[in-house]
């Protein structure tokens, strides 16, 4: 049992020094250590329509709307995520249907090598 626990301890504190992981558009190693107090992201929104009819008696209008916040503060020793997705969408004459995802993440600390995090 005690070598079983030495493996996985040894790799798991490996693989968190060998890992990376990024979140959506916003990658932190890009971000300006040297500057404070500015925004950065991408905010991305589509209108979609198009009429997917067979033939001209069967109308089937597809109207689509999706919007992408992707936007991230950058303090003087933290660092706050919103990540968002939004999704509306109407076929022919059927109910509107609307999905979507959000992500907030704070990263307390932003300049050292330990980053304490939280997200929600």
């Amino acid at each position: 049992m005690g070598i079983l626990k030495s493996f996985l301890s040894s790799f798991f504190l490996v693989s968190s020094f060998l890992g990376f992981s990024q979140i959506l558009k916003i990658d932190k190693r890009f971000l300006d250590s040297d500057s404070s107090n500015y925004w950065t992201g991408v905010v991305d929104a589509t209108f979609a329509v198009n009429n997917r009819s067979s033939t001209a008696e069967d109308q089937n209008l597809y109207v689509g709307v999706n919007n992408n916040f992707d936007l991230m503060y950058v303090s003087d020793q933290a660092a706050t995520f919103l990540i968002s997705n939004l999704n509306y969408f109407k076929i022919g004459d059927g109910p509107l249907i609307y999905n979507g995802t959000a992500h907030v993440r704070h990263i307390f600390r932003r300049l050292s090598k330990a980053t304490p995090e939280i997200y929600g």
